[in-house]
């Protein structure tokens, strides 16, 4: 076998010393000649040294390869260096004890040695067929073959390239079909003083834009419907634009018609599929994902079904059309008309929305005839005085704990929950479990986990709050005298307590709504009573903003641990911090039980939920919590801080 390394470093020293000695002749010519006897006494002995180190070299690896060879019989040495592909024998620790002459030019890069392990380039103790190699821009298969000589055991390596297989392989996927599905969020809706001519024109530069970062990337790009368009693509092209944070989210958000932001955002929504159909109709689910979050963001729906977000930033656009409400107050009605009775369900330590959207589904269920019943833990509920005015108002049979709707439960009932859309955050996910027949009404971003065709989702980002959405289905499903005042407060009181009495986070239905419950007998000033605080409380809450600490925009705060209503001064505490002018978004810590918790709010320019749902909780742009387990406020106040500028560096803040 040829050691090909010792010839390539002997031409090399070859020139070295040839390149020292035209050095010396120079030296010599320029007249000084002892300088020149010295130097070329100096090449003489590097290079005895040199031409010695070789030598022996060679010597000590003929003899290694000898005595491997040895190990073996002489027909299989002689069957093993014939191979045309690249074989080596190794021992149990993956030491190479002998290869062929394709092994030392393909495998080991010109030369091999005592030390060189086969573990360098494959894994060792893996089992055949599925071992593989990389060596520079080629691919191998090593197919193995174990034997035992003198109480040692060996392993017999055979390389087969599969270059082509592998760049084939590596083409393929690069190649997967994408689609994307783009849709303008609030191009009707982001300027009154727009003409329809200039709402035309600003369409038209869009798609020109769009179309001009579909062309950076290969990409084809048509217009489906008078909002939406449709990009077709590969994987590689999609990576690419990964990498680019789909720089056409910012883009279009910063685009400017007559020296004026336009105020438009847009959706996306991503999905690969074996066939181009296939990903149609995944981006097209991925689309109603980023919508239903709240738009300006894109959705990447992943092989399992789930979700990967981008962007969410800006402000939810109010793109919701009163036909489209009409038609899902129609269809809840009618599924509460199908069933025996009505569960009605919010989450974990209901607050004045969650009992207020409840109280008003169990309104539109005792309009059609049909039995409701609200579950709630009146123990940790926020909304206590909400609880003791229903009861003396002829609720005291509609408010039932967990044991009693258990009892109820049967093939034809209805469970709607309200105010969350994640199962296990509402206040009986196991009576959710047992029903047949759901509803969810909600108006906070969808989870991730969310699956789309699981339930009959009611559901408006854009909304205030839950009790704003059910108010507008009263509103088209239940007659005016059906509304009784203390239903009418109920909802009011979920509203003014996501809005912060009317402040952040409103809309023209906001007010519409308010108006009608207002209409139907809900009294303002009786409202405003059941947010009234004990004067300890108070105290408490006062104490907590004295001692909040504030940077840039962001102030955190903690509530004591022995506080019993530490989750109500966090959530009002939490509140009250954004009356400070340099406050743009508050986070509160509190412990519940054995869990560390984190109330946050903001007043809409600064994503609370992103925030949120990266520590694994989620909620509203405005308004969201999270639970951390067993952790110090410390270590909670310093993951709020990474966590915010992790997304400030992405530009999420």
């Amino acid at each position: 076998m040829k050691l090909k390394g010792f010839w390539y470093d002997g031409v090399l020293i070859l020139f070295s010393l040839i390149a020292a000695l035209a050095f010396t002749g120079y030296t010599a010519m320029k007249g000084d000649s002892a300088l020149a006897l010295a130097e070329l006494i100096a090449i003489a002995a590097v290079g005895c040294f040199a031409v010695v180190r070789i030598l022996m070299s060679r010597k000590k690896y003929r003899r290694m390869m000898k005595r491997a060879s040895e190990k073996m019989d002489y027909s299989d040495t002689k069957v093993l260096s014939s191979f045309p592909f690249p074989a080596a024998v190794c021992d149990e620790d993956g030491f190479v004890k002998w290869c062929n002459d394709t092994f030392v030019s393909e495998i080991s890069d010109g030369e091999i040695t005592q030390s060189f392990n086969i573990g360098s380039i494959v894994a060792l103790n893996s089992h055949f067929p599925d071992i593989y190699a990389k060596v520079d821009d080629k691919y191998f298969t090593a197919y193995t073959l174990d034997f035992h000589k003198d109480g040692n055991k060996y392993t017999v390596y055979c390389f087969i390239d599969i270059t082509d297989l592998k760049q084939t392989e590596f083409k393929y996927n690069t190649t997967r079909p994408y689609v994307i599905v783009i849709e303008t969020d609030n191009i009707d809706d982001s300027r009154s003083d727009f003409r329809d001519s200039e709402k035309s024109e600003i369409k038209g530069r869009m798609e020109t834009m769009i179309a001009d970062w579909c062309d950076r990337y290969d990409s084809v790009s048509k217009r489906i419907s008078d909002d939406r368009l449709m990009i077709v693509t590969e994987k590689k092209n999609v990576d690419r634009m990964r990498e680019d944070k789909f720089s056409i989210l910012s883009d279009i958000r910063k685009f400017e018609y007559k020296e004026k932001n336009a105020g438009i955002t847009i959706s996306v929504g991503v999905s690969f599929g074996d066939t181009i159909k296939t990903a149609e109709k995944n981006a097209k689910k991925a689309l109603d994902m980023a919508l239903g979050r709240g738009g300006d963001q894109v959705a990447f729906r992943k092989e399992d079904g789930s979700y990967e977000f981008m962007g969410g930033v800006s402000r939810s656009a109010e793109k919701y059309s009163k036909t489209r409400a009409r038609m899902r107050a129609n269809k809840l009605a009618g599924e509460i008309r199908e069933s025996s009775n009505v569960i009605i369900c919010g989450h974990r330590f209901s607050d004045y929305d969650s009992l207020g959207a409840s109280v008003g589904v169990a309104g539109i269920a005792l309009s059609c005839d049909v039995p409701a019943y609200i579950v709630i833990n009146k123990d940790e509920s926020l909304a206590g005085m909400l609880i003791s005015r229903l009861q003396k108002n002829g609720f005291e049979n509609v408010l039932i704990d967990k044991s009693s709707a258990e009892k109820l439960v049967n093939r034809k009932t209805l469970f709607v929950m309200v105010d969350t859309n994640t199962p296990s955050f509402c206040e009986c996910p196991e009576i959710f479990e047992k029903c047949e027949r759901y509803a969810i009404i909600d108006h906070h971003r969808l989870s991730p986990s969310f699956k789309e065709e699981d339930a009959h989702l009611f559901h408006n980002p854009v909304a205030s709050s839950a009790c704003e959405i059910v108010t507008e289905y009263i509103t088209y499903v239940v007659d005016d005298f059906k509304v009784s005042s203390i239903i009418a407060e109920s909802l009011l009181s979920g509203i003014m307590l996501d809005t912060k009495n009317f402040i952040s986070h409103t809309g023209v239905r906001t007010f519409q709504a308010a108006a009608y419950l207002k209409e139907r007998g809900a009294d303002v000033v009786s409202v405003n009573r059941l947010f009234a605080n004990s004067m300890k409380i108070t105290k408490v809450k006062s104490s907590v903003i004295c001692a909040a600490k504030v940077f840039d925009q962001y102030a955190i705060a903690s509530v004591p641990p022995e506080n019993e209503s530490s989750r109500l001064i966090a959530a009002k505490a939490a509140d009250e911090l954004l009356a400070a002018s340099e406050v743009e978004a508050s986070f509160v810590i509190y412990r519940d039980k054995n869990n560390t918790c984190i109330s946050a709010r903001s007043l809409g320019e600064v994503n609370v939920q992103l925030i949120m749902e990266s520590m694994g909780g989620g909620g509203h742009q405005t308004m969201a919590a999270c639970q951390l387990g067993e952790i110090s406020f410390e270590q909670a106040e310093e993951m709020i801080v990474e966590k915010i500028n992790l997304l400030c560096d992405k530009g999420e803040e």
